[in-house]
């Protein structure tokens, strides 16, 4: 074979592979929606799989990467029925499936078109979306819009068309992804719900700072920690008393065992005092800001909450 028959061969298995791609990604569409419903009526199931990748990973027998970018796919070039006619509507990327189904995209293609377009699919318009979608189609077909004619050019590259979408989202979206600690301030909340089965649901969602000052408070009002001397500590004085002889024990050590249940008690109300669980909330709030507030790792804790 010459170099001339070695290239039209390796073009020809190129236009082949696109074509088998695109009739993959549509199987892998039925797949999907056959895979819904019930249980029992789900494909996977009848198939022993848990999930639609797991179905196409051993039918096609390709690894897990490339079952899920045939699912990801997939997705993207899905089209829904309407209700009333039954009639397909227009898929996501419609003109980039078209083009696929002639032959003249492939899954790596059809995946840089749009993976740009979908990390910023939240702050892109579908108007704009779908006059990408036409753009990257023809680009996508070797249409050169600004010639006269419409006069064809060589078929794009995967990266080619990777390159014009961001370009697009660009200029689409040129402020890009915004500040995580923007979007945390905005979502941020703190809720107590109704009490109910003895119990009041706490939901929300805090700042990292403001949960670890939380985190702090409840860790040193939750501390054992009771007239200037910890649970341990304490066991450890009874247990060196009781090696003491009678002689050596102070007053208070020679009656130790028989205040033993007294003791117990006295811990337990100085724990819920000095834990400030059985106070109002107000005078709960003022506790918190006082000095007597319990202290872990030598701080004080800053946090103050406030239930309205």
């Amino acid at each position: 074979m010459s170099d001339a028959d070695v290239a039209e061969l390796l073009a020809a298995a190129g236009r082949v592979q696109r074509r088998m791609e695109g009739v993959q990604v549509e199987a892998t569409v039925q797949v999907g929606d056959r895979s819904a419903g019930l249980k029992e009526e789900r494909m996977t199931t009848r198939y022993g799989c848990a999930k639609p990748a797991d179905l196409v990973r051993m039918l096609v027998g390709t690894d897990t990467r490339g079952a899920a970018r045939l699912v990801r796919a997939a997705r993207l070039v899905r089209r829904d029925r309407g209700i009333t006619d039954g009639v397909f509507l227009p898929a996501r990327y419609q003109a980039l499936r078209e083009v696929m189904v002639d032959g003249d995209l492939g899954l790596a293609g059809l995946l840089a078109a749009t993976d740009p377009i979908e990390q910023s699919a939240r702050r892109i318009s579908d108007e704009n979306r779908v006059e990408a979608d036409r753009q990257l189609a023809d680009f996508a077909r070797g249409i050169d819009a600004g010639a006269d004619g419409d006069a064809p050019r060589p078929v794009p590259l995967p990266e080619d068309l990777g390159v014009l979408a961001r370009v697009m989202v660009a200029y689409l979206d040129p402020d890009g992804a915004e500040p995580a600690e923007e979007a945390a301030m905005r979502g941020r909340y703190f809720s107590i719900g109704k009490v109910k089965d003895g119990a009041a649901p706490v939901r929300g969602s805090l700042l990292p700072e403001v949960a670890a000052q939380l985190a702090l408070l409840i860790d040193s009002l939750l501390n054992p920690k009771v007239n200037g001397g910890t649970t341990r500590n304490r066991a450890a004085s009874r247990r060196t008393a009781r090696r003491r002889t009678p002689e050596q024990r102070t007053p208070e050590q020679r009656t130790g065992n028989r205040r033993t249940g007294n003791r117990r008690t006295g811990n337990r109300r100085a724990l819920a005092g000095e834990c400030g669980s059985s106070l109002p909330p107000m005078k709960r709030q003022t506790k918190a800001r006082s000095s007597p507030t319990p202290a872990r790792g030598g701080r004080k804790c800053m946090t103050l909450w406030r239930r309205s």
